[in-house]
Order: structure tokens, then sequence, then C-alpha cells
């Protein structure tokens, strides 16, 4: 099977660069306030609670989880909760195999767009000529969003009882699911191209991409410390200090800084077989690590209290 035409309306990249993104933070003055302002814990949990008292939600009695969620593993919606709110990251959930099975068949039978440039399309299996085509060995391969917002596994995930409850108690009101993104990320020599760091996000920085936002991350092939695990450092959505909240939430922080600032336990490798699911507060120190050996798909939904549409192309 070949890769479909291109279609000439498409945007060039998957997601807005890095010139992209900060003229939209500029151009809309409520989103360039939350960006400076957001840098705070205090000043984030006061928005959300004034979001919630807007729209008549209370964030000081927790609501008992009481659905039927599509996750498997350890579902108690409070400890998870405690979880979020002390360290950053709540772990322990899985999917179920009919849901690892089906987002797995989307991932062999729908085209990628190899460093998330359009122009570089190719289907599963057609990487190496691909590469040779673009002349450079790609870091990152990412599926097309709206083929992935469309899958019924997808969907069904997105909208999960528990991963709903869980927004909504931690925003203290319902949230919107801003972002959906499937990827690969490969194992690569320096040999000819320079690996660029920020195209993986190997380096530890915070996002801010609203007062109040979750990341659903769900690995989909096993992972471990070869294959580009996810590392966050415990509870430093938090606490930050000062000097760092004046860098810009996405610049590069070398590791030895933060030692400065936290211990060496706080600083967590998440590895986990295929289908491991796990929530993170983006507001967290966090990072992918380099690929060494292994190739790891990732799934991301994140969710935020309000959408300033900075995840659009």
């Amino acid at each position: 099977m070949s890769a479909p035409a291109l279609n000439p309306h498409e945007p060039a990249s998957l997601k807005p660069n890095r010139v992209q993104y900060l003229l939209k933070r500029l151009s809309e003055p409520r989103c360039l306030l939350m960006s400076l302002a957001g840098r705070f814990w205090l000043i984030r949990q006061l928005a959300l609670g004034l979001r919630s008292h807007w729209r008549r939600h209370s964030r000081s009695v927790a609501a008992p989880f009481e659905g039927q969620s599509r996750l498997q593993g350890s579902t108690d919606a409070k400890a998870l909760l405690r979880a979020l709110r002390r360290d950053g990251v709540a772990h322990g959930l899985s999917l179920s195999g009919e849901d690892l099975s089906g987002l797995l068949q989307f991932a062999a039978t729908h085209c990628l767009y190899g460093d998330r440039l359009t122009r570089f399309r190719f289907m599963p299996g057609e990487r190496s000529a691909a590469e040779r085509l673009a002349g450079k060995p790609f870091q990152q391969a990412q599926y097309g969003i709206e083929e992935l917002e469309a899958d019924p596994h997808v969907q069904a995930l997105a909208d999960d009882p528990l991963v709903r409850h869980l927004v909504r108690e931690y925003f203290g009101h319902d949230g919107v699911l801003a972002a959906t993104r499937m990827f690969w990320s490969y194992p690569v020599s320096d040999e000819h191209h320079p690996y660029d760091p920020l195209l993986n996000s190997t380096h530890y920085h915070y996002d801010l991409d609203d007062y109040g936002c979750l990341r659903v991350f769900i690995y989909l092939t096993d992972v471990d410390v070869s294959a580009g695990a996810h590392r966050y450092i415990r509870g430093s959505h938090r606490r930050k200090p000062f000097l760092q909240k004046l860098i810009a939430s996405h610049s590069l922080r070398r590791e030895e800084e933060l030692e400065k600032h936290y211990l060496r336990s706080d600083a967590v490798t998440v590895t986990a077989p295929a289908g491991s699911v796990f929530i993170e507060d983006a507001s967290v120190f966090h990072e992918a690590t380099r690929p060494l050996s292994k190739e790891r798909l990732l799934m991301q939904l994140t969710f935020v209290s309000k959408d300033f549409a900075l995840h659009a192309a």
C-alpha cells in the first residue's frame, strides 16, 4: 500500500514550529498573560479556582467516581488524584487488550509524516525508502491528526469516564481535549545529521498550554531505558526555583542545573510494557530520553482548562 497523495491545503508541519508557537502566544493577550503568570503554581490554582466558580463547579468537594472505565489496573480515582496533586504524575493504569490491539492496528495501516513534515509522507514499512528520498534519517514520525481523532479506539479513550473524571476533579471543572498525537521515536546516528533535541523534546522543560494541563501518555510498545523512556521530576509542578520560573518554559534545562534543586530520587524514569498508561501535569519538569537502540510508539491525549489552540498547525 502506498501513501495517499499530498493534499495541497495541508500545513507543511503537523505541529507549529517555535516561531509560530511564540506568535500565537503574543497575538492573544490572555494567552500571553497565562504564559507569564502561569509559571507560578499559586497563580495557576487561583485561575482554575476562578474558572470553577464562574462555571459553578466546586473544587472543595471531590465527587466520587461512579463510571465504568475502559482502563485497567489501579483505577482508584482518589489515589490517582492524590498522586497527581502530590507528585504531578499518576501511574498504574493500562489499556485493555482490545484497545491496545486496535491502536496497533491503526499504527500498522495509516501513513506517517517523517519528522512531522507533511512532505515526508510514507506508509509503515516504507521508512527506509522515505529517508533516502528525504536525504536524512527521521528522528520521529507522526500519524495524521484527523485520521487519529476519527479512530474509534482513540475516541473511546479520550471520552473514558475515568479520564474525564480525573481531568474534571483536577481542574475543578470539565476540561477540553486540545490535542491528540501518536508518533514513533527512532534511534538515529549522529554520523551524518546532528541530533535535534528540540524535535523529540529530549531536554528537561515544562509546558504551559494553559493554567491547567494534563497529558495522558500511552506506551504502545515496550519501553525501557534504551527506547526513549519518559522522565520527570517528582513534585516540580508545585515547586520550582525562582530563576527557573523566569526562563521560558520550553527552554532547554541541563540535568546538572536541576540536580542542584531536587533530590536524585525525585528524577523518575518511566519504563513499562506496551499498554501502560500514566497521566502527567504538564507543568512538571519532564523530558523524553533519546532512543538508543529501540523504537518507541507513544500516544498522547492533552486536556486543558481552556484551549488557546496552541497545538494547531
